[in-house]
């Protein structure tokens, strides 16, 4: 039986509109993942291991790992902080990405509220980065298919990087249309957060 698949982007139709939408879903589904974990104790999210971290939450359950960082005495081989630094690096360049490819993918790039979306979830990860890791966090992106290794940044750099992020979504021709007030939103409150944590709160 040969059924129609309308919403599954084929192999060789990676570099089209249908595909940069496709890597568009891919990274909400990267970043939700990241902060948000599966729902089990496999794979904890930033949203569980931050308030662990911080005492928001009272108790850790039995994994040793998720103990350490309840306890702040982390070893520097905790697989569970590992995954989280990992799936946060995973969602910030799947954003980036999207970004890039529906700039370059979609037909009016210019009427695009995703390019804006995409921004501010990467601006997003940034700032997670910068409230729970400690200076020298490094970043690499692809430049092609050549990796790039990034220099570690400092606390206060991961929050400017995050601002100029925002400033982008913002910058966006798509986001400043009336039907995309969400996505203005959602940079100008990212905005905030990172401005507020650089200690600019004028």
């Amino acid at each position: 039986l040969e059924t129609d698949q309308p919403s599954i982007v084929e192999a060789g139709e990676g570099e089209s509109e249908a595909g940069a939408l496709a890597l568009r879903v891919g990274a909400i589904a990267d970043f939700a993942f990241a902060q948000d974990g599966d729902g089990t104790q496999f794979e904890d999210g930033h949203i569980l291991l931050s308030g662990l971290m911080s005492d928001e939450f009272v108790l850790s359950t039995t994994p040793p790992t998720e103990q350490e960082i309840d306890q702040r005495r982390v070893f520097d081989n905790n697989s569970t902080l590992f995954d989280m630094f990992h799936n946060l690096h995973r969602a910030r360049a799947a954003a980036e990405g999207a970004a890039v490819a529906l700039r370059e993918q979609r037909a009016e790039p210019d009427a695009d509220p995703f390019i804006g979306e995409m921004l501010s979830l990467a601006g997003f990860t940034y700032i997670l980065f910068g409230e729970s890791f400690c200076s020298g966090v490094p970043f690499t992106h692809l430049e092609g298919e050549e990796i790039v290794y990034g220099a570690p940044q400092t606390t206060d750099e991961m929050f400017q990087t995050a601002v100029a992020r925002f400033d982008a979504a913002l910058a966006e021709p798509g986001t400043v249309e009336e039907e995309s007030q969400e996505i203005a939103n959602l940079a100008s409150v990212g905005k905030a957060r990172a401005l507020l944590n650089r200690g600019l709160f004028a």
